[in-house]
C-alpha cells in the first residue's frame, strides 16, 4: 500500500535520501515510515528532501536532530514561519490540522502566528 506521504515523497526523494532511507531500520509498522516521510516533506517545504530531513524511528520518538538543520545562516524565524506555514498548507487551512502536525496545541499555534505577525510588523487578527 503507498501512502498519500510516500506518494509525495517520492518526487522530491533525491538518491542519498532513497539511501537514508534504506539504511534506517522501520522496526514498527508503516506508520513509522509514513511519519518520518510526513516530517520530511514538512521540512523541505518547496524543495527536494534532503537526508539529515529523515529522521531515525528512535529520533521521532523523542530523540531531537536539531543539529542536522543548522549551518551557516540558519534563521530560526524564518525557519519557523516556513514550517508553520507548510503544516498548514498540509492541512489544507486548517489550523487545528496542523497544530497536531507540528506537534503542538491549537493555542500554542495561534500564539506563534500572532509571534511572528508582530516581528513582519503585521496585524495580529486572528
Amino acid at each position: 500500500m503507498v501512502t498519500t506521504a510516500a506518494w509525495r515523497a517520492s518526487g522530491k526523494l533525491g538518491g542519498e535520501a532513497s539511501a537514508r532511507l534504506l539504511e534506517l531500520s522501520w522496526p514498527g509498522n508503516v506508520r513509522e515510515l509514513e511519519n518520518a516521510l510526513e516530517r520530511a516533506l514538512i521540512l523541505a517545504g518547496d524543495g527536494d528532501i534532503r537526508p539529515a530531513f529523515l529522521a531515525t524511528p528512535a529520533a521521532l520518538r523523542g530523540r531531537s536532530q536539531a543539529a542536522d538543520v543548522l549551518g551557516e545562516g540558519f534563521d530560526l524565524d524564518a525557519f519557523e514561519r516556513e514550517l508553520i506555514l507548510a503544516a498548514l498548507e498540509r492541512a489544507g487551512g486548517n489550523k487545528t490540522a496542523a497544530a497536531r502536525l507540528l506537534g503542538i496545541t491549537r493555542r500554542r499555534l495561534y500564539s506563534r502566528l500572532e509571534a511572528l505577525r508582530a516581528r513582519e510588523g503585521g496585524e495580529a487578527d486572528e
